[in-house]
């Protein structure tokens, strides 16, 4: 090797240590050259082997593509694995970041999207989930909007107040729709009573009220509660007005009533039932 070959190689040595990239290059250029020849010299010779038929010979080259094309992609990572690892690690660290800081807007995406395939619920129903209680008025991708029922437990008046609720509570919390049979549903009124009360009275009466005030709409409701139950195969229910006892205690007993309602009237229904109730303990 003369004086100016010396130089050169001095210099190309320099180069490549100067810029690193270099030598991934010149030997991923390398490997394509390599692995370009080597696949051309498989299926030549396969092409020529005469103890393969047509079909099984194509699909040996379909194979042999495929796998050199794998591991030539997977050596050019291994090759300029240490020149990338630094930026590929920078963005898993960005996009975790990103993840962690939006983590509950991307649940309450998720949980929309839940929702819209699913469709537990339409605009005006009554649902319950959580400590939420009310009328749906609005719902988008991100959360729903409901006009808050209560604030007791069994009270079906509405307070005036809006609450708006993240979608992200509907992926870990079960939900109860109240208006699931095409605007009518089966509510029960409990009234609770003293051990020594008339039972047989309190419970005439009551079911003598509920009768009365079901039947404007009591047809209809076993028409369209009866057409959802037969779409979904589910067996249709008792719509007809009816009690039942239920033990607090030694001292004290509650008395359920069970009967179809209007959802739109349920709280002007509530109110009639409750004030017909307290008149008539009052008489006895």
């Amino acid at each position: 090797m003369n004086h100016y070959e010396v130089i050169v190689y001095n210099n190309l040595i320099l180069l490549f240590r100067a810029h690193t990239y270099l030598s991934d290059l010149l030997a991923s250029i390398i490997a394509f050259i390599l692995f370009i020849v080597l696949r051309r010299v498989l299926i030549k010779r396969l092409s020529s082997n005469e103890f393969f038929e047509d079909s099984e010979r194509a699909r040996s080259i379909k194979q042999i593509r495929f796998y050199s094309n794998f591991m030539f992609i997977a050596l050019l990572v291994l090759i300029w694995f240490s020149a990338i690892q630094g930026f590929v690690f920078s963005m898993f660290a960005f996009v975790a970041a990103i993840v962690v800081a939006t983590k509950e807007l991307i649940l309450c995406f998720i949980g929309g999207i839940f929702i819209k395939i699913n469709k537990p619920f339409n605009l005006g129903d009554k649902i319950e989930i959580e400590n939420y209680r009310g009328l749906i008025i609005e719902k988008n991708l991100t959360s729903i909007k409901i006009l808050e029922i209560g604030p007791e437990k069994h009270s079906q008046q509405t307070t005036g107040a809006v609450q708006t609720i993240p979608n992200s509570i509907f992926l870990s919390k079960a939900s109860k729709n109240e208006s699931y049979f095409n605007g009518y549903g089966v509510q029960t009124f409990s009234f609770e009573c003293k051990i020594t009360d008339d039972f047989d009275k309190i419970e005439d009466f009551l079911t003598k009220k509920a009768k009365e005030v079901v039947r404007n709409y009591i047809q209809d409701a076993e028409k369209n509660i009866g057409e959802f139950c037969q779409n979904e195969g589910l067996k249709i229910p008792k719509l007809e007005p009816r009690t039942k006892i239920s033990l607090n205690s030694k001292d004290s007993v509650t008395i359920l009533l069970k009967i179809p309602v209007e959802n739109k009237n349920l709280a002007v229904i509530e109110q009639d039932i409750i004030r017909a109730y307290c008149s008539f303990i009052k008489n006895i």
